[in-house]
């Protein structure tokens, strides 16, 4: 008999734990629910800063475009400006 009450007991225990630990299962699942929309927010703002990042490197890269061909026209200009001046000649 003092065999199966200690079975009976160890059997409770361990339910018992078992409960405690599903407590602390539900615990920690209401905490990342809790923060679930603080990750969605935070990862709406790395996709907002991503899309800047981009929307700045399409513009720097468009201005760079400019510098590239009003440089290529002033070379131009000069190439025409050495011509004209290589013509005057000085007595």
């Amino acid at each position: 008999m003092e065999s199966g009450k200690e079975k009976t007991v160890h059997g409770g225990r361990v339910v018992q734990e078992a409960g405690q630990s599903l407590m602390a299962i539900i615990d920690l699942v209401k905490g990342l629910s809790q923060k679930a929309p603080e990750v969605a927010v935070a990862a709406g703002q790395m996709s907002e800063a991503v899309q800047n990042v981009a929307a700045t490197t399409e513009e720097q890269t468009a201005a760079m475009e400019e510098v590239a061909t009003s440089a290529a026209g002033l070379n131009k200009i000069a190439a025409e400006m050495r011509e004209l001046v290589s013509r005057f000649r000085l007595e």
